[in-house]
């Protein structure tokens, strides 16, 4: 932007955007609550900075498209409430963070509910226990390239 590097993502920033992918964030630290909830187009974010260490709530709430395509950081370590809450294309976890240690729960499901293409259908539910999902993503992460079968 002008030569300045953007190094926080505020809230709602691309709630409800067109935007199909989006490249460079590598300066970002911060993203805030629904910075991309409800990009029903966006299918790629490649390049997410070193210092980002959390997605906090919402962040991509319903980015129905959302595949593959997911360069986070690999620092993150905490998952805000409904992060990807019916993201449901995701479908790799290759790059992804290798130390999850938190995953947020609300009364309706947890930061994964829903991502059936990513996980198996006991942790998808909205009932499913935080700490199984924990479990099941570091120990495919640490496989290595992780793409589950997407009906």
């Amino acid at each position: 932007m002008g030569g300045t590097a953007v190094t926080e993502l505020g809230a709602g920033v691309f709630s409800e955007a067109g935007i199909l992918s989006l490249r460079g964030m590598e300066a970002v630290k911060m993203l805030e609550e629904g910075c991309f909830a409800d990009c029903n187009k966006l299918e790629s974010l490649v390049g997410m900075g070193p210092g980002v260490t959390e997605l906090p709530h919402a962040c991509f709430y319903k980015c129905k498209r959302l595949k593959s395509r997911l360069g986070l950081s690999p620092n993150v370590t905490k998952f805000g409430s409904v992060a990807f809450f019916n993201s449901a294309s995701i479908t790799d976890i290759n790059g992804w963070p290798l130390n999850v240690e938190s995953i947020e729960t609300v009364p309706f499901g947890h930061s994964f509910t829903g991502c059936t293409c990513l996980l198996p259908p006991e942790l998808a539910d909205r009932d499913a226990d935080p700490a199984a999902v924990i479990m099941f993503l570091n120990a495919k992460a640490r496989e290595g390239r992780y793409h589950a079968a997407c009906a």
